[in-house]
């Protein structure tokens, strides 16, 4: 027979959606009563919960530390009850026919007998505190995880930026990478079609090109080299325009026109 330590209180068994409550009253005979209902882990239900803890006068709970569903359980009882957070080797339940119920009711009775290491809960403001720190850590982790695949991306290229600056994604190192990748030629020739036929068409007449360019380098597994994909048309010189069609084509083109020279 164990030594019941705690006479009045509370095993959780923690699920996602479900919580399994089980309060053990121990009277001055020795004799425990038990009392078992569930509660949904919406606010709702730990509402509830804290309610039904208050009417059997229960302040010692205890519950696994099941993934994270019992942060919210805890923040809401701690308000009104000491919470004991159990790992789960410690709460381990016996071989055989096994239950939720029967898993709260057991959580209870090692509490109940002193046999559960509780864990170490800090405070509100300290664990706000932990969880912003661990957050600016991953956050520097993944920057500096991008900053090393960028450095890579550059090595593999041939671009030996590391070798001229010191930081390779400074404000100098960066601006000469974007211009390495801007492919002025390209922007060149965007800028030729945008002035007489548009945003769209130029665009659509630039991601043809790309699209050409991309098909041969595949195609004869051959470098990028843009004589052949950028080169001006020839000028039809057999083409004849009327008076006011090339008036019409020099106004499109941005250009006044007037009668008389100033």
């Amino acid at each position: 027979m164990f030594k019941i330590f705690c006479k009045n209180c509370c095993g959780l068994d923690v699920h996602k959606t479900w919580i399994y409550a089980c309060i053990g009253i121990t009277d001055s005979n020795s004799i425990t009563e038990y009392k078992q209902a569930r509660f949904f882990s919406f606010s709702k239900g730990l509402s509830e919960l804290a309610a039904w803890l208050t009417k059997y006068s229960c302040e010692e709970v205890c519950m696994e530390s099941t993934g994270k569903y019992w942060i919210p359980i805890f923040n809401i009882l701690e308000k009104t009850c000491f919470v004991t957070l159990a790992h789960p080797k410690y709460t381990k339940p016996q071989k055989g026919n096994k239950t939720d119920r029967k898993d709260a009711k057991w959580i209870c009775d090692l509490f109940m007998c002193d046999m559960i290491k509780p864990s170490f809960i800090p405070s509100p403001e300290i664990r706000q505190l932990r969880d912003l720190i661990r957050y600016r850590i991953k956050l520097t982790n993944m920057m500096t995880g991008e900053k090393n695949r960028a450095h890579n991306c550059l090595t593999v290229s041939n671009l030996k930026l590391d070798d001229v600056f010191s930081d390779v994604l400074g404000k100098s190192s960066r601006s000469i990478t974007e211009y390495m990748l801007e492919h002025p030629e390209f922007k060149e020739r965007y800028r030729r079609i945008k002035s007489h036929r548009g945003h769209k068409k130029a665009i659509i007449a630039i991601c043809k090109i790309l699209l050409t360019a991309i098909w041969n380098v595949l195609s004869k597994l051959e470098p990028y080299n843009p004589e052949g994909f950028l080169e001006h048309r020839p000028v039809n010189e057999a083409k004849i325009l009327t008076k006011a069609q090339a008036l019409a084509l020099f106004r499109k083109r941005g250009y006044t026109i007037l009668d008389d020279p100033i």
